[in-house]
């Protein structure tokens, strides 16, 4: 999904992005005319290999995210 940053509403929208059996969903809404929040969660399960022995397993996903985006350089 692409949205430019200044069409980014200040009402909270949600999304949903799913890619095989990850789900990724949450809200996105401007803050400030330069901040967006994005509050997330990353479920589901995916195969990774181990990088000692190279055996392929299974892991449980399942963490919250919050991101804090700004168009540009942002200073306090």
């Amino acid at each position: 999904m692409k949205i430019e940053f200044r069409k980014v509403p200040f009402k909270a929208k949600e999304f949903l992005h799913e890619n095989a059996s990850v789900k990724f969903e949450g809200t996105f809404c401007r803050i400030s005319p330069q901040l967006i929040d994005v509050k997330a969660n990353l479920s589901g399960k995916t195969e990774v290999e181990c990088g000692r022995c190279v055996k392929s397993f299974e892991i449980n996903l399942d963490e919250n995210l919050e991101f804090l985006l700004s168009d540009g350089v942002y200073t306090l």
